[in-house]
């Protein structure tokens, strides 16, 4: 019988709970924030302040996932707010049957995560454009002091990219702040809605079984792939997790602004 991978080749572990913890800590804030957006404004609230960005984004991801798996979408609906349903838009498509369909209402139905960090990165590397200020690099090793160090540089980077814009003597001045809503607005609808992962069960149990499969045969082939996943886990961390971390940061803060906000009118 094939062994499984010993512990210490599977540590240090930094960078899977980086993204662990951050993806869903982003998310319970975002879900906070716009609960209290929402006692404070009331419900077009939320799709009056972050909605009209982060939907189009969160619709987005949905489409080209359904695209790039040559299924057939019916409708899209990029931004429709509609009180009675709670609906802030959708994507109307046709996964098809069997495993292969499975598969696609899965990746389909979490495509907002991937598509919304995508997003993040892609304002920090705007905002490193604009500002001549490089985004931090992966940290070289996996241990948790290195991505410590690492995630207070990508604080100090975002410190300096934001006041090197608002010391700017043109309107490029503002988009400090534009630059900083957007991340809230991203982050805000990262979260697949229910309807999305209706059905993704099945998707997830097979991608489950075919992982495990996959494992067994290369230990029992003696293939070493710790250290190749081990390093694409790194670089695509890196890749994602500095979005979802200035994005904390910025949603509390919104958040506390709107529960102000609430009692302040006695919400």
């Amino acid at each position: 019988m094939p062994q499984l991978p010993a512990l210490d080749k599977l540590l240090p572990l930094a960078p899977w709970l980086c993204l662990a913890l951050l993806l869903p800590l982003t998310q319970l804030l975002a879900a906070w924030s716009k609960r209290q957006v929402v006692r404070a404004l009331g419900w077009w609230g939320v799709p009056l302040t972050t909605g009209w960005l982060g939907v189009p984004v969160h619709e987005a991801s949905h489409l080209l996932a359904a695209k790039l798996l040559g299924r057939e979408v019916v409708r899209v609906r990029w931004f429709a707010p509609d009180a009675d349903s709670g609906s802030l838009g959708g994507v109307e498509w046709r996964p098809g049957q069997g495993p292969l369909a499975w598969l696609a209402i899965l990746t389909v139905g979490v495509a907002p995560l991937a598509g919304g960090t995508l997003a993040l990165r892609g304002l920090l590397l705007g905002a490193a454009l604009a500002t001549d200020l490089p985004v931090p690099a992966m940290p070289q090793g996996a241990d948790g002091a290195a991505w410590q160090a690492a995630g207070l540089a990508l604080l100090h980077w975002a410190q300096a990219a934001t006041a090197a814009l608002w010391s700017r003597q043109d309107p490029l001045a503002w988009s400090a702040v534009l630059g900083w809503w957007a991340v809230v607005s991203v982050a805000a609808h990262l979260t697949p809605s229910r309807p999305d992962l209706q059905g993704a069960w099945r998707g997830a149990l097979l991608v489950a079984a075919l992982v495990a499969v996959a494992v067994a045969g290369l230990q029992a082939a003696q293939i070493p792939w710790q250290d190749p996943v081990m390093h694409a886990v790194r670089a695509t961390t890196w890749w994602l997790a500095p979005g979802l971390l200035l994005a904390l940061p910025a949603t509390v803060t919104v958040g506390l602004t709107a529960t102000l906000l609430a009692r302040l009118r006695g919400q």
